[in-house]
């Protein structure tokens, strides 16, 4: 369990919008208690990479791509 737990944390995390937006990349920090992750990108560093709160986001963890819009509380998007 241990094991898994590192594993996860050590994860990359990049997020990509449309051609011509910064890379940002950053690690899982924390597992919470329904499945959240959290991340340690600041959301000062989307802002300046040109990212606004309602764009799609292109999440890369591992080999999964996501595409996630970028919100400011999970109360921003359906389930």
């Amino acid at each position: 369990m241990l094991l898994v737990a590192a594993m996860v944390f050590s994860l990359s995390v990049t997020a990509l919008a449309e051609e011509g937006y910064a890379e940002v990349v950053g690690t899982v920090v924390e597992i919470q208690k329904y499945g959240n992750l959290v991340l340690d990108i600041k959301p000062k560093a989307l802002y300046d990479a040109g990212y606004e709160v309602g764009d799609m986001l292109k999440v890369i963890i591992g080999d999964n791509v996501l595409e996630i819009p970028f919100g400011t509380s999970y109360s921003d998007v359906d389930t």
